[in-house]
């Protein structure tokens, strides 16, 4: 991939504690994020993260997915607090840095490398990874409005807030309306479309034998996130409940549900899962927590990828659903529909039981063994949420702050 002359000499430190394979989609856009940034001539950069949220297989799939970008790590004495002795090395980080990129301030790492920074006169960015969209913000008591309130405070002092799309930019504009220093954290905000790397995928592919033919493949819908209410696992086991105690529904389906699970997920599962074991047409099969080739395998094994989600900043579930030739069904508020909804495998659902409900009956009544256009996908991410789009969109960026 060709790198794009541009600037002058730029350090840039991506400071988030947790790039485990636990982090999901976090840790993914993080890596891509190191990519493109490091695509932009005469610019090196550096992820700095814990290694106490690390076993051995992490460190393994971190040295190969480190290309172009170096990594470094500091240890924790109590969970989330760095070590004395990493302070020094986060400081060294720091001060070797020109641009210091932090993921939000939820942790201690984030207000450490901020108070670094500005002693150490550094120019900062932040990435708020979807904390401050509406779905997050509605069920925020007095006291995380009164915090966050001076979170923004805080973020009004850097140079950038940097999001992931217009969807995350609608949402934060929203939140901060009544905040005293809304007009000067709209100005700092800034958008990079979160990309899909679809070289690497492609070669793991080549290397392992999947299936593209929907007429071969088992499952009818996956839904395969994170099971938490905010990606909307609770709506869609209500609309299977629902279905399950319909009568006249009689078309036979297999749904699959797999992820990291939550506790509310799990009290609501156990609650259901006997409904849904008498039911002789849905066949519903909960996996827990799968293994990177798992996880594509299931891909690859299923016609359609659902995602009722309530508030996704980007969604790179959807893609890699969509890059496994599985049609994508989500609501609105996934952060890269406004993308990928020009595609005909893309379909929109309401954030409501009935609109599930009803999705799910007309898939059943759908012939299923209709196979998308693999070439058609592999070309619309390529032209559309390529790394090197990234890193167009970041080189505007430097660029704007050179000028």
């Amino acid at each position: 991939m060709n790198q794009i002359k541009e600037f002058s000499n730029h350090s840039i430190l991506i400071i988030v504690r947790d790039i485990s394979s636990k982090s999901a989609g976090l840790s993914i856009s993080t890596f891509l994020r190191a990519r493109a940034l490091s695509l932009i001539e005469n610019t090196k950069v550096k992820i700095l993260t814990s290694s106490n949220t690390l076993d051995r297989a992490d460190f393994q799939r971190l040295n190969r997915e480190k290309i172009n970008f170096s990594l470094s790590f500091y240890r924790e004495i109590i969970p989330r607090i760095p070590s004395i002795f990493s302070i020094f090395k986060i400081f060294k980080d720091i001060k070797n840095s020109s641009i210091i990129y932090i993921y939000s301030f939820y942790q201690p790492i984030s207000y450490l490398s901020f108070i670094l920074g500005k002693l150490l006169k550094k120019e900062i960015w932040f990435r708020p990874h979807g904390s401050l969209m509406y779905a997050y913000t509605r069920n925020f008591s007095t006291l995380k409005k009164i915090y966050t309130y001076f979170e923004l405070l805080i973020y009004s002092s850097c140079r950038y807030i940097v999001l992931s799309s217009n969807i995350e930019k609608y949402d934060f504009i929203k939140f901060t309306s009544k905040h005293i220093l809304q007009k000067t954290l709209v100005e700092k905000l800034r958008l990079s479309t979160d990309s899909f790397n679809i070289n690497k995928n492609d070669k793991f592919f080549t290397n392992n034998k999947f299936n593209y033919n929907h007429s071969k493949r088992s499952i009818d819908i996956i839904f395969l996130s994170r099971l938490i209410n905010i990606k909307g696992v609770s709506l869609l086991l209500e609309a299977l409940k629902v279905l399950c105690e319909d009568e006249k529904f009689k078309s036979k389906i297999y749904i699959v549900i797999a992820g990291i699970p939550s506790k509310e997920f799990t009290e609501k599962y156990n609650k259901y899962k006997i409904i849904f074991k008498k039911n002789k047409y849905l066949n519903i099969k909960y996996k827990g927590m799968v293994s990177q080739s798992l996880k594509w395998k299931l891909l690859h094994d299923s016609k359609y990828f659902i995602l009722p989600t309530f508030g996704d900043s980007f969604g790179i579930a959807a893609l890699e659903a969509l890059f496994s030739n599985t049609k994508v069904i989500s609501s609105n508020k996934l952060g890269c529909s406004e993308i990928i909804n020009k595609l005909e495998y893309f379909e929109y659902i309401d954030l409501s039981v009935l609109s599930i409900v009803n999705k799910i009956k007309e898939i059943s009544n759908k012939n299923r063994n209709n196979s998308p256009n693999n070439k058609l996908i592999k070309k619309f991410i390529q032209d559309n949420l390529s790394i090197r789009n990234q890193c167009n969109e970041y080189s505007k960026i430097i660029f704007e702050n050179n000028e």
